[in-house]
């Protein structure tokens, strides 16, 4: 057993390494954007590994009832002495991310159904939702701003885990949109003023649209991460026949196939952007490309198989 685990460090640290040189050959080509991506994914990863590492053996222990530890006893210490605020933060974050793609998707299109450049003023509003600089930007490289969306819903995942959640009061779902106030009101006065939309998306002519339009989707977003992440510490270990050190296995096996499949993913897809030929796309939207095609790939297949690297962690613990 050690000596399969000492060939997964070696391989991830390899792996590390391709991600240096190609952020490294980025930054000396000039293209600090792609460079980012690239550091960002070993960063991550190096910061996933330490904190897996640090991770507790599941072990069985004795199931306690709901009447002898209710929600204040669970939570009782800081954050940052629960070991499992990432693995839940990952494991919410990814499904609520592509809820709220869905979400968005679907707000577009009707957006793009009931819009009209010379039409009524609420019909000029949904026109300018779907015709502005922002969307045919993600119209050159689409799976690149998924991409970005689906990083971004992960970091607020693990913001909200680590430093909301343990803080906030009431049923899951209500806490998540409550959290959700916050990455919000920073997309409107921080995120659209820089990349030309305005404050509150007025620079769009889409009049209030963007503003609502995206305080629905942060709430959808909040109330899904707070929803799957509340799971695990409420059901999970309440289910029939279940304990939860059995749970715990299976989260923690989860959260390590997912995450290594998003950085492996995020690091070969950058490499992959240094040798393939781009063609009619610029290198920075191949870089994108491959980097998010990566990401989705190994986030759908991660879990698959941590599941069954929690499944087996399972078989062996001691009953």
């Amino acid at each position: 057993m050690t000596r399969q685990l000492d060939r997964w460090t070696i391989a991830f640290y390899v792996l590390m390494g391709v991600g240096l040189v190609a952020a490294t050959y980025h930054f000396a080509s000039g293209r600090y954007a792609n460079g980012a991506i690239a550091v960002s994914a070993v960063i991550v990863g190096l910061l996933i590994q330490r904190e897996i590492a640090a991770m507790p053996e599941a072990t069985q222990q004795p199931r306690a009832s709901r009447s002898d530890a209710g929600p204040a006893a669970r939570w009782q210490g800081s954050p940052a002495n629960r070991t499992n605020w990432l693995s839940n933060s990952i494991i919410a974050g990814f499904p609520a991310t592509v809820v709220m793609t869905v979400v968005f998707i679907a707000g577009f299109l009707f957006s793009g159904a009931f819009g009209a450049q010379d039409g009524t003023t609420v019909s000029r509003w949904f026109w300018g939702l779907t015709n502005n600089s922002l969307t045919d930007s993600a119209y050159n490289i689409p799976i690149g701003a998924y991409s970005v969306n689906l990083l971004a819903g992960l970091v607020w995942a693990g913001v909200y885990g680590y430093v909301a959640e343990p803080r906030l009061s009431g049923p899951g779902w209500r806490k998540g949109m409550l959290f959700s106030i916050v990455p919000w009101l920073l997309s409107l006065v921080v995120v659209f003023p820089i990349v030309g939309a305005g404050f509150f998306g007025a620079a769009l002519g889409a009049g209030p649209l963007p503003a609502i339009g995206n305080l629905i989707l942060h709430l959808v977003f909040g109330a899904v991460l707070g929803s799957i992440y509340a799971v695990p510490d409420e059901s999970m270990a309440d289910a029939a026949g279940t304990d939860g050190w059995e749970s715990q296995a299976q989260n923690r096996g989860m959260v390590i196939g997912m995450v290594g499949g998003l950085v492996t993913g995020m690091i070969a897809g950058s490499a992959l952007g240094l040798i393939v030929s781009p063609g009619n796309a610029t290198e920075t939207e191949m870089l994108l490309a491959g980097a998010a095609v990566g990401t989705m790939i190994g986030a759908i297949a991660g879990p698959l198989f941590g599941l069954s690297a929690g499944s087996r962690e399972q078989a062996r613990s001691p009953r």
